[in-house]
């Protein structure tokens, strides 16, 4: 990439592999604040944090139907 500023300065530079790739991956911990930041407005902070955990442990879960219910609304309309 090269950016040509106003007075005339040239920056430039290039990325041997795109970030998120197998070869230069995004840390757990940026993943999960990208997380927190696109789901506050999505659901309560407590549930946020719930399914982010659930969702960086989905390996170890037994059953999925709580993560559904909350990321799907759900469980609003059990609870009214």
């Amino acid at each position: 990439m090269t950016i040509k500023m106003k007075d005339n300065r040239i920056f430039s530079g290039e990325r041997q592999y795109s970030i998120g790739s197998f070869q230069e991956p995004i840390p757990l911990d940026r993943i999960e604040a990208l997380y927190m930041k696109f789901t506050e407005r999505v659901v309560d902070p407590e549930q946020a944090e719930k399914t982010s955990e659930m969702i960086m442990c989905l390996e170890k879960l037994k059953d999925v139907q709580e993560l559904m219910d909350i990321l799907t609304y759900r469980h609003r309309m059990c609870t009214g």
